[in-house]
């Protein structure tokens, strides 16, 4: 395979250099009370491939994509999972998401991804739900050099927060309804609309792990922190059954997801917690679970969407 872009991996290996550190002592905690399982990205991205390069899935055979946030801190920032990526296999990844990490590229995106891949060769696809920690607080996040703080993950903010506020009971509400524009703009806002759609449908299931509302001063309502890992994880859950839809198999290698969500913490190296590590082998419908050998190593996780 060709090696894209190389010289992008030497910058981000020396930028990530820089920006390494911990985080402030409240933010520890909320991480440490949220997502106890979670580690630093880049521990997460060299367990994971050492695990896959012992099963000959390298950077000289293997296609990589992703399904996150187009979100600044996780397409560009150097101590987050995607460039981490880049710059250990040396090439950059198709993008598969689009708000929210959904992977809204669809059956025929995933075909010309699928298309990209040489004869023989295998692809990694990682696919995560985001949010911040700012403050303390989730669902923040304060850039490195910035005063203020800004919502994260905030499309999916946006559309939980609308359909809560919204006075008809949400099971009887359709994206049109939520949604002022008329329908013949709502395709230029699709993907928002989409997703307001897709988190009604499993409304009962988040609402009953959401937290009541108290006043409002964040966009989640109640407590912001408990609310946005219960988002965090309706969004990783929405993410897997897009992919379960719009995957195809390959002629030949192999195929990998890696799923998660991925916090954002803005003065030092982001972390994952890892829900989801699976191979699908060339010619198999039955994907190969390597979550109990990431599991035997440093990473601890739970793997249950809303457990």
């Amino acid at each position: 395979l060709p090696r894209h872009n190389m010289s992008l991996g030497r910058k981000l290996r020396n930028a990530s250099r820089i920006i390494l550190g911990k985080p402030s002592v409240e933010n520890a905690s909320s991480l440490k009370t949220y997502f106890p399982h979670a580690h630093p990205c880049p521990n997460v991205v060299d367990s994971a491939l050492s695990i896959l390069e012992d099963r000959d899935i390298t950077c000289d055979n293997t296609v990589l994509a992703h399904s996150t946030c187009v979100d600044d801190p996780n397409a560009y920032d150097a101590k987050s999972m995607v460039p981490l990526l880049h710059e250990r296999w040396e090439q950059t990844s198709f993008a598969l998401g689009g708000l929210a990490g959904v992977p809204w590229i669809g059956r025929a995106g995933f075909a010309a991804f699928r298309e990209t891949i040489p004869e023989g060769c295998n692809a990694f696809i990682l696919f995560a739900s985001h949010t911040g920690i700012a403050e303390g607080q989730l669902g923040k996040l304060k850039p490195l050099g910035e005063s203020t703080c800004s919502s994260c993950c905030g499309s999916s903010m946006a559309a939980w927060d609308q359909i809560q506020q919204s006075s008809s009971r949400p099971s009887t509400l359709s994206s049109s309804q939520l949604c002022s524009s008329s329908s013949s703009s709502d395709l230029y806002d699709y993907q928002q609309n989409a997703l307001i759609s897709l988190l009604m449908a499993d409304h009962s299931i988040i609402a009953k792990h959401h937290e009541p509302s108290v006043g409002n001063n964040n966009a989640c309502g109640g407590n912001n922190n408990t609310n946005n890992v219960v988002l965090s994880k309706a969004i990783h859950k929405i993410q897997s059954r897009f992919l379960k839809n719009i995957y195809q198999p390959l002629k030949q290698g192999h195929i990998v997801f890696l799923g998660g969500v991925q916090i954002n913490l803005g003065e030092c190296t982001d972390h994952f917690e890892v829900w989801s590590f699976e191979l699908l082998e060339a010619g198999s419908t039955e994907p190969v679970d390597l979550l109990p050998e990431l599991l035997d190593g440093t990473m601890k996780t739970a793997n249950s969407v809303f457990g």
